[in-house]
């Protein structure tokens, strides 16, 4: 019996050691099943992170490279004298690479698709980058720098000929020049640029000579204003004067108005325009034909129609002349005051304005100038043809001229820049 049990107790005791073994082997085996799965998870998630990271950095550049190709544009153009003639408005350029990626851009002008129709359109600029899968494109707009005036508006007058004067005349503001040889006989209070002096006078002021002439305008000119412009018949005008009226956009005695207060006179040969007591607010055109004349004298008040337009530009054919001999006061605008019945009872003041000649007056062509009575001009007068000073004129020029120069008048600035403000990403 006590044999029985000690060779039953071995027996008993081994079955439980079995079972251990086998659950320690299938914890072991699920351990290493679960630890394999998170290895696998591990490396899915790594390469997965790895190619979002890589299509992110590529993004990031894609967006850097396409801001640095609209920079690229500009700098580009800006070191192009005839950019706009040689480059094809909305086509893009070849594309060059630039760190990981390749970048092209275009540009395109918005308000007529022409690049090469004018100075001042706007442009838009356009680049485009691509790193690996990335694609982005960003665009600005640019616009060129504003124009600065001719140095020849920083004058109060300036001839392309001879300059002779025999009455007192004063010029602040600015100097007065010639290409030619001042003549002085009588006080002259200004500084002097002229290629010679001859002095018989006073000069209270610097003299500068042998001084370089300056650049005016040609007579092209005044065609550029005049396709804007309503042409007023000579022959529509009474005797040929232009007197006791208001010209200005809102006001053409003598025909249709002009919105922009442009207006053309053809003066017939051997003929005479005379503009007096009248207020102008207009630019005035007037082609001179052989021999004619335009006399603006009494009383006269004008000035542009707006800033930035010229006063008075006149083409003047073989012998014409141009005489100015406004006088100092007040000029009054009157009109016939009728009853019911058409009889005149009196008279309607219209307006009044200090007689001044107020702008940009230029005398492009052969026409001769002078100056008589006693004008008063705030602004610059030019003359191609030879100046002549016969009565005192005083002059004080207007630094808004060169500040805001009229079209033709100015020097282009064609470095174009960026508009803050106007970036903008595309779709492609």
């Amino acid at each position: 019996m006590n044999a029985r049990r000690v060779l039953e107790t071995p027996t008993c005791a081994a079955r439980p050691r079995a079972r251990q073994r086998g659950g320690t082997y299938l914890l072991v085996l699920g351990m290493g099943t679960m630890l394999t799965v998170i290895g696998l998870s591990i490396g899915v998630a790594g390469r997965i992170a790895a190619r979002t990271t890589a299509a992110e950095r590529d993004w990031a550049e894609a967006g850097v490279l396409a801001q640095a190709g609209a920079e690229l544009a500009l700098v580009t153009i800006n070191n192009e004298s005839k950019w706009r003639a040689i480059r094809p408005n909305n086509n893009w350029n070849p594309a060059v690479t630039i760190g990981n990626g390749r970048v092209a851009w275009k540009l395109s002008d918005e308000s007529d698709n022409d690049l090469s129709n004018s100075r001042s359109d706007p442009v838009l600029v356009t680049a485009e980058a691509g790193v690996g899968a990335a694609q982005r494109r960003f665009s600005v707009r640019a616009v060129p720098g504003v124009a600065r005036g001719l140095p020849v508006l920083s004058a109060g007058l300036y001839s392309g000929s001879t300059v002779t004067i025999s009455a007192p005349l004063s010029v602040s503001g600015g100097p007065i020049g010639t290409a030619a040889t001042l003549n002085n006989s009588a006080a002259l209070s200004a500084d002097v640029n002229a290629l010679a002096v001859i002095n018989t006078g006073t000069i209270a002021g610097f003299v500068t000579t042998p001084a370089a002439a300056m650049s005016t305008p040609t007579t092209d000119v005044l065609y550029t204003y005049q396709p804007d412009g309503t042409q007023i018949s000579f022959a529509s005008i009474p005797s040929g004067r232009i007197e006791n009226q208001i010209l200005s956009a809102s006001n053409n005695p003598y025909g249709a108005q002009n919105a922009a207060g442009v207006y053309f006179i053809r003066v017939p040969a051997s003929s005479t325009l005379r503009i007096r007591d009248s207020i102008i607010r207009a630019t005035l055109l007037v082609q001179l034909q052989a021999g004619a004349k335009l006399v603006i004298d009494n009383l006269v008040a004008w000035d542009p129609p707006s800033a930035g337009m010229p006063s008075l530009i006149t083409v003047g054919d073989i012998g014409s002349e141009v005489t100015v001999s406004p006088d100092a006061g007040t000029v009054t605008v009157t009109a016939a005051q009728l009853n019911a019945l058409g009889i005149q009872i009196g008279l309607l003041t219209l307006a009044s304005a200090p007689s001044e000649l107020h702008g940009l007056f230029h005398v492009a062509g052969g026409s001769a100038t002078t100056f008589e009575s006693s004008p008063q001009i705030v602004g610059t007068w030019i003359s191609d043809g030879p100046v002549t000073v016969g009565r005192a004129t005083k002059i004080v020029v207007d630094p808004q001229l060169a500040a805001n120069p009229p079209a033709g008048y100015s020097i282009p600035n064609d470095t174009m820049t960026a508009i803050p403000g106007s970036f903008s990403w595309q779709s492609r």
